[in-house]
């Protein structure tokens, strides 16, 4: 090693010899002299490259390049790029050139950035009211939605605005002090980007007043189901839950205040928009509604991994008005809640897995309660139509 070392330094010091011999104008512009000059160098007796700002007479030093970042990179949340998003929020409340009116009202903490061409536009034809300010990227293809969108918020006096798309990049992905992000995600936003005020969740009873009423004759319920969900937290899970019970006809969606995820911008999003068509109430204590659902004539359904303590789910019948229960993702349901259900029911699974996703394991048993309940429906007005035959 000692020898190695003592080699390489004696070359080093023999190559410098020779080029403190050779003039200036004769020096090699490289290290090393068996490489050849490198793609870019500067030729010899000039001076080296600078940008063409700098050799214009420009001063100060060339532009400096910015850090490579990966995909889904996620910004620290200091002082200065809270402050930069905070006011980029506040001017949503000023007055927008070739757009709508400016919004008159104030900003609110609890507003909160919706994206996505999907959930924003059902968003402007459902609740226009909750747009506060729409945000378009430059240089969209999908001009019909554009155009779509345009209509709606002059239709609806909503202020819009066409923006560079690095600027909706920095609104939806950069950290704020009520924290805009979860779980650390980058936001995709299709360029698409509006600020809403939050929606009101239902009390039980607002939501109860939205049901089909008793029937006259009989007094009782049409078979229609609601969903309440038991500690699902993960954002994603609960859009998707969202789309699917929208699709399948739920007359409504159940959560709890606490250890329950909320209707967040990750929710929104996922949903594509059935977060303003399907009607969400939020309780205290899941416990004490399912018992009061009960005396206003439902039954309640909780699903179940356990095949000894629960039924196959198609071996129910769901022509009743029903609740249907879902477990948090890890856990399952808790032993108080599936106390509370009438029926536990299980989905026969032929694989080698435990378990499905609470949103996959809600659109195979909600799809099949619909096709139930609808079934029944025309059984009842087949029989009614024969009845009023002479």
């Amino acid at each position: 090693m000692k020898g190695t070392m003592m080699v390489l330094s004696t070359h080093s010091k023999k190559y410098a010899k020779k080029q403190a011999a050779k003039p200036k104008s004769a020096r090699t512009p490289h290290a090393n002299p068996k490489e050849g000059p490198k793609e870019g160098a500067a030729p010899v007796g000039k001076a080296p490259y600078r940008s063409a700002a700098a050799a214009a007479g420009a001063k100060g030093k060339p532009p400096r390049r910015a850090p490579h970042r990966p995909e889904g990179h996620t910004p620290m949340a200091t002082p200065k790029r809270v402050a930069r998003g905070k006011a980029l929020a506040s001017e949503a409340f000023a007055p927008v050139a070739g757009g709508a009116a400016a919004y008159e009202g104030t900003a609110t903490e609890a507003a909160y950035y919706a994206c996505g061409w999907q959930s924003v536009l059902t968003l402007l034809e459902q609740e226009p009211q909750r747009v506060q300010k729409l945000w378009l990227a430059e240089g969209l293809r999908q001009e019909a939605k554009q155009d779509q969108l345009k209509a709606l918020c002059k239709e609806h006096k909503r202020p819009w605005q066409v923006v560079p798309k690095s600027r909706l990049d920095f609104l939806m992905n950069a950290p704020t002090a009520e924290g805009l992000l979860e779980r650390g995600e980058a936001v995709h936003h299709q360029g698409v980007v509006a600020l809403v005020a939050p929606k009101a969740l239902l009390s039980l009873q607002e939501l109860l007043a939205t049901l089909t009423l008793p029937s006259k004759t009989s007094g009782t319920l049409a078979p229609q189901f609601l969903v309440a969900l038991d500690e699902v937290e993960d954002p994603r899970n609960l859009g998707a839950l969202l789309r699917v019970l929208e699709g399948a006809g739920a007359k409504g969606l159940i959560l709890t205040k606490h250890r329950c995820v909320g209707l967040t911008p990750s929710v929104s999003k996922t949903a594509c928009g059935a977060d303003h068509l399907l009607p969400v109430a939020q309780v205290g204590n899941l416990g004490q509604t399912l018992k009061q659902l009960k005396k206003e004539g439902f039954w309640i359904v909780g699903t179940h991994c356990d095949p000894v303590k629960s039924k196959p789910f198609k071996a129910l019948d769901y022509a009743l008005p029903l609740v249907l229960v879902l477990g948090n993702e890890a856990e399952g349901l808790r032993s108080s809640i599936a106390e509370a259900c009438d029926f536990l029911a299980h989905i026969p699974l032929r694989g080698k897995v435990a378990s499905l996703n609470v949103a996959t394991a809600a659109a195979v048993v909600a799809f099949e309660i619909a096709e139930a309940q609808a079934a029944h429906a025309a059984k009842a007005v087949q029989a009614k139509a024969l009845s009023l035959k002479p």
